[in-house]
């Protein structure tokens, strides 16, 4: 039923951009997008009529980069540090399982590389924090790399652990107190 909604879609859209395809073609893009939902390529297809650069009938490859975005391993980098950091805040040192929960696995990874929850949380302080979040966020892009290269084991986390540059954990004196507020206060 689907694939006779896109069929529908292809042909109208593409006699407002004043082409004609044949059956085969039609056949063609509506296999390409087929597992799309149809709403998503309706509303692709009509953002991308909308763009002035859109003169001709885009490929099937365009539509479905407007109806499924990928996501940027950077991003999904940057969003895995935020997360560890928001979550030493709000979940502490001794609820590891609850941190896993809320981080998720490519955090969690990044977790595990430093030596774990507790780990973490210890190392992390007002002072470094900057400098960890763009090692995290590195860490994070290596492991997105490795992961889509199926290249991500145990040897590789282990590997990435030893090269990494984190700070020792520093004397009690400079750990973080966390506030109810979810603000970082330094000991005094």
């Amino acid at each position: 039923m689907s694939i006779q909604a896109i069929k529908a879609l292809i042909v109208q859209t593409s006699a407002y951009f004043g082409q004609k395809f044949e059956d085969h073609v039609v056949q063609m893009f509506a296999e390409d997008l087929a597992d799309l939902p149809v709403e998503k390529v309706a509303s692709a297809l009509k953002e991308l009529r909308r763009d002035p650069k859109t003169t001709r009938f885009p490929l099937p490859a365009a539509i479905r980069a407007v109806a499924k975005p990928t996501l940027v391993p950077e991003h999904e980098a940057i969003e895995a540090a935020s997360r560890i950091i928001a979550a030493v805040a709000r979940i502490g040192s001794y609820r590891s399982d609850d941190a896993r929960q809320e981080v998720g696995e490519l955090a969690w990874a990044i977790v595990q590389s430093e030596g774990g929850w507790e780990n973490v949380c210890q190392m992390l302080t007002h002072d470094n924090l900057s400098i960890l979040r763009a090692q995290w966020k590195h860490l994070a892009v290596s492991k997105l790399a490795q992961a889509k290269g199926g290249q991500f084991t145990a040897q590789s986390r282990l590997s990435l652990r030893q090269e990494s540059r984190i700070p020792e954990v520093l004397p009690d004196s400079e750990k973080l107190h966390f506030k109810e507020n979810n603000h970082f206060d330094k000991e005094v």
